[in-house]
């Protein structure tokens, strides 16, 4: 079986280039927009854990602002009288850190949050994805039998059926 040789015409090979050249100016400006302070903020968030293994993972603030729908009115019951407003809230960079009995994962809404990973989240959803690592590692406490009271002095406590 014989291959033929395809020859791109030139008029076609320069739109293509000429596309590759657009293309390469709009990665360049997306990185130029990622202002310095924002990869530091990144770069700390990521290098979290590494160094001497420190359990506490913080949040990092972005610097940025996102626009969501808020309910001015979330005590109503019924979907169509909600109100919303559309208000800016602050994001932050979080690095997800779950214990050996946590998986591999959180999936909120059907998307994967991955351990290790870094993410952007806005205060609410930092709450959530927080309080999901918290509670993943109390379960991994439980678990593998951790000593909550191990700075506390042992009592020497008698119960006896006796009345005194």
């Amino acid at each position: 079986m014989a291959f033929e040789k395809k020859v791109t015409p030139a008029a076609d090979l320069e739109a293509l280039q000429e596309q590759v050249r657009q293309l390469t100016a709009k990665i360049a400006e997306q990185a130029e927009a990622l202002s310095a302070a924002e990869s530091a903020a990144r770069f700390s968030a990521e290098s979290q854990g590494v160094p001497f293994m420190q359990n506490a993972m913080e949040e990092i603030p972005t610097g940025r602002k996102v626009k969501i729908q808020r309910a001015r009115n979330p005590w109503v019951r019924e979907l169509s009288k909600l109100e919303f407003d559309e208000v800016e809230v602050p994001t932050y960079y979080y690095k997800i850190d779950l214990p050996a009995s946590g998986g591999v994962d959180i999936k909120i809404n059907g998307e994967s949050k991955y351990h290790g990973q870094t993410y952007e989240f806005t205060l609410d959803e930092l709450r959530t994805i927080k309080d999901i690592v918290a509670r993943s590692w109390g379960h991994e406490a439980t678990i593998r039998g951790s000593n909550e009271n191990v700075f506390r002095r042992p009592q020497n406590r008698v119960l006896s059926g006796k009345a005194h």
